[in-house]
């Protein structure tokens, strides 16, 4: 379970930092850079969904054997 947590935040942050722009000049983020983070917020997101609906299906028939 704690392999699995580890990697879960790795893989997602992954996700969410890939739509980050590199970096700015400022520091400050802009208002399309806030963008970029919710978009990948929801790639992160989307991904879990899929992951927690394949879990599902793989578990869900051992679960009923026994």
């Amino acid at each position: 379970r704690q392999i699995g947590q580890v990697f879960g935040v790795a893989v997602l942050g992954a996700f969410v930092y890939a739509r980050l722009p590199r970096g700015s000049a400022a520091g400050l983020p802009t208002a399309a850079d806030r963008l970029r983070f919710v978009v990948g917020l929801h790639d992160a997101l989307l991904l879990s969904g899929a992951a927690l609906i394949v879990t599902a299906a793989v578990i869900f028939p051992a679960l009923r054997r026994t």
